[in-house]
């Protein structure tokens, strides 16, 4: 009987649907002469202990060069 069974359900099994097909292809965009121009160089640092202060000075004018 089980035997049965399991031939009639095996029997009710859908077809394997293939798998999709999908391209991937590189998209070319313009990229604007402002982006083509170096960054500023980092701040140089003093060779001395640096306040929190100056650390803070330092690593602001850094950031605000790089917003740019």
């Amino acid at each position: 009987m089980l035997v049965v069974l399991a031939v009639t359900v095996s029997g009710c099994s859908t077809a394997i649907k293939p798998e999709p097909v999908v391209a991937v292809r590189p998209v070319q965009q313009a990229v604007p002469n402002a982006a083509k121009v170096p960054c500023k160089a980092p701040v140089k640092l003093p060779d001395k202990d640096l306040s929190e202060r100056e650390a803070t000075l330092f690593w602001a004018g850094d950031r605000a060069a790089l917003k740019e």
